[in-house]
């Protein structure tokens, strides 16, 4: 392969080199990588058969003026890792079924043509990383069945056109990290099964006009890192199994409306770090085992819904954080083998609903109301470890006998620990030395 000096130094393919060699064009153009790693232009070019990865890796490739890929049927990664691509052509595109990958990771891609894709069923990653594309023309999307991580981290995108996603099932990741998109059109995704991550990192995004969930079973982060969303859409979440970490760090929402979670198993996080929270409407958590976090700092929220807890196991800092909460309603927490910081941080709550510590392991008992100064009602039955109270500067006369006289310890030496105050005016009290004559494996300490 000789090619003149001049077309050499700026990095082109000559028109007659591709003509004398089209087993380069059939061969999907990767085998021109063996001779020149920085070619920047192509000239007019026919492509007969598969385009998969025709141009994947040509990091220096910036225009590509003319491209017939009429009598191809696919795509995929065509254009991949081509870093400094800036423009493409319009081509026929009528008889293209996949176009996953297509511009991923065309960093400097600005605009693109309006395409025919009424064919393409796969559009996973099309547009993934392509940081510098500014706006998407109106593309047909009727026959797509995967969107997955389609615009996942396309920092420059404000808005996106309508989409016919009603045959799309995954959707997972499409516009994660979006950070510079602030609306959406209506999304029918009435046969997507999994959202996770979807809207994840779109952090300057305030509203979705519309969403059906229809089918969903994973909404997983969702929502996450949605700083500005103001306000949700109904969601159908009567199928959905996983919500962990759903609305983690919406800061903006101050409701959440009520939902069908009656088939959710695991919430770990679903609302944590939503500072602007006010009030959340009614969930059903009767099948969730694990609430870790659930509503870690919901700094604003002042009162939570009923939860049925009955299966819950893993409820480590479910309140924690929760600085304005002032009641509990009722907990069943007999399954529960975590309770860690459970209330932690709950400055202005005074009274706890009765917490069974019956299963409960040594490595969580410490640290259940850290923090929490203004505590002053506080019910534990069924503890066989030693408590550590130290933080509760107000707690009653009523809640220690109450703790005293509903544990679980039998032939064990355990302690618990009060704040001084507390320990100071309660440990001679008639009443409690008389308690803890009757249990007689408890002591106080400070």
């Amino acid at each position: 392969m000789n090619w003149n000096e001049e077309e050499d130094s700026l990095h082109v393919v000559p028109q007659d080199t591709i003509d004398l060699y089209p087993t380069f064009i059939s061969g999907g153009l990767s085998s021109v990588m063996e001779y020149i790693d920085s070619i920047i232009y192509f000239p007019k070019i026919s492509i007969a058969d598969s385009t998969e990865a025709t141009f994947k890796d040509f990091k220096q490739l910036v225009a590509i003026p003319s491209l017939d890929f009429s009598h191809t049927d696919t795509h995929e990664s065509l254009f991949e890792n081509c870093y400094s691509l800036v423009c493409v052509p319009l081509w026929n595109t009528s008889n293209i079924v996949k176009t996953n990958k297509m511009f991923k990771c065309c960093y400097s891609l600005r605009t693109i043509p309006q395409f025919d894709f009424k064919n393409v069923t796969n559009m996973a990653y099309m547009f993934e990383q392509c940081y510098s594309l500014l706006e998407i023309p109106m593309l047909n999307t009727a026959s797509v069945t995967s969107t997955a991580y389609m615009f996942q981290s396309c920092k420059s995108i404000q808005t996106i056109p309508s989409l016919d996603l009603s045959n799309v099932v995954s959707a997972q990741y499409m516009f994660s990290n979006c950070i510079s998109l602030q609306t959406l059109p209506l999304l029918n995704l009435s046969k997507a099964d999994n959202l996770s991550y979807t809207f994840n990192g779109c952090s300057s995004l305030m509203s979705i006009r519309g969403l059906n969930t229809d089918n969903v079973l994973d909404m997983s982060y969702a929502f996450t890192n949605c700083y500005s969303l103001k306000e949700l859409p109904a969601l159908n979440t009567s199928k959905v199994t996983n919500m962990n970490y759903t609305f983690q760090k919406c800061c903006s929402l101050k409701y959440i409306p009520s939902m069908d979670t009656s088939n959710v198993t695991t919430m770990a996080s679903i609302f944590a770090d939503c500072s602007g929270i006010l009030e959340v409407g009614d969930i059903d958590t009767s099948q969730v085992t694990n609430l870790q976090s659930a509503f870690l700092n919901c700094s604003s929220l002042i009162r939570v819904p009923y939860l049925n807890t009955s299966n819950a196991t893993t409820m480590s800092q479910v309140f924690s954080g929760c600085s304005s909460l002032l009641s509990v309603p009722n907990l069943d927490t007999s399954k529960a083998t975590n309770v860690g910081y459970i209330f932690g941080t709950c400055y202005s709550l005074r009274t706890t609903p009765v917490l069974d510590l019956l299963s409960v392991t040594v490595q969580t008992l410490n640290y259940i109301f850290y923090n929490s100064g203004s505590l002053e009602n506080v019910y534990i039955k069924n503890w066989q470890k030693s408590l550590i109270l130290n933080k509760c500067a107000l707690l009653t006369k009523e809640s220690l006998l109450y703790i005293i006289n509903n544990s679980k310890v039998v032939d064990s030496s355990l302690t618990i620990k009060l704040h001084p105050r507390v320990y100071t005016s309660l440990k001679d009290d008639v009443d409690i030395v008389a308690a803890l004559a009757e249990h007689k494996f408890i002591s106080l300490t400070q």
